[in-house]
């Protein structure tokens, strides 16, 4: 493992893919097994690349034990997400790049199969389905995300949809395409994630795997029903709307309606914090003991 708070000459290859993980006192068996997932990946032309946003204290004592000179560990000041996520990219070497949460898992082959679609439909991003697991990491259920056909279509779905027409741990995309769109946007409290699918999208396109491609570990850290935080969605979607929908009334109902389902959102994962198979049996969402092996079609 590389380990440095600045940046320092390598001697591995150019890497075809970055995986980066962005990390903030992150529990040490989380961020262990989301390392062990990327080194597991059967590409060898990666690297994994930790960004610790300002841990206190920090996390290159986890990581120690990963003897493989594709791992890299980058500490920096801690200015939060959008931040850490924003520099990570710039660090990043390889051509392409998915974002690895600092809780989850890819799942095996998950890297291997973004990456041959990308490369043969020339797009921006590739997104594929995922699976929540557990803080435990048993398998609570699975989504499959819709095909979308058109980048208008995904830009609406974005911005109207509760739960979103992709996932951001689920994408790889083509780096020089997200930093040439400018990366992500720091300023946005939230929805930054939204922002750059969005920008990537309509600048390059897109294309989706049917696999399950990544494990979204449900525990209390993850996300948060306060108003507060909410709110806080509320106004940085508003903040999209703008950019990406034209006409003041077709805003304006846009506006309208983000805030009502965020709200009801917010108050459906209030109710339902001790009971997430709640979350997950709805339509899109298949219960782990009704499937059987990976979806494919």
């Amino acid at each position: 493992m590389e380990s440095t708070t600045g940046c320092s000459p390598h001697t591995l290859p150019e890497p075809l893919v970055t995986i980066l993980i962005t990390a903030y006192n992150t529990p040490a068996g989380f961020l262990f097994e989301a390392v062990r997932s990327a080194l597991d990946q059967d590409v060898h032309e990666m690297e994994i690349l930790v960004v610790d946003d300002g841990s206190q204290p920090s996390l290159d004592r986890y990581l120690a034990g990963f003897r493989d000179p594709r791992l890299v560990y980058r500490a920096i000041n801690h200015m939060g997400p959008p931040h850490a996520l924003r520099a990570g990219m710039a660090m990043a070497r390889g051509r392409f790049v998915t974002i690895l949460d600092h809780d989850d898992r890819l799942t095996p082959g998950s890297l291997r199969t973004r990456l041959e679609r990308i490369q043969v439909e020339h797009r921006g991003l590739v997104y594929g389905n995922i699976e929540w697991i557990s803080a435990e990491g048993r398998i609570l259920g699975r989504r499959i995300f819709p095909a979308v056909k058109t980048v208008a279509r995904l830009i609406r779905a974005g911005l109207l949809s509760p739960v979103g027409p992709v996932k951001h741990s689920a994408i790889l995309m083509d780096r020089q395409v997200a930093l040439d769109q400018g990366n992500y946007d720091a300023t946005l409290a939230g929805e930054y994630d939204l922002d750059l699918i969005l920008k990537i999208a309509r600048a390059a396109g897109f294309c989706r795997v049917p696999d399950f491609v990544v494990q979204y570990r449900i525990h209390a850290g993850n996300y948060s029903a306060s108003p507060d935080f909410r709110l806080r969605q509320i106004r940085c979607r508003w903040r999209l709307i703008d950019r990406y929908l034209s006409g003041w009334g077709r805003r304006t109902a846009a506006k309208a309606f983000t805030a009502v389902i965020l709200l009801l959102k917010a108050l459906w994962l209030l109710l339902s914090y001790h009971r997430p198979g709640a979350l997950l049996n709805r339509p899109g969402r298949i219960p782990a003991e009704k499937m059987d092996g990976t979806h494919t079609n």
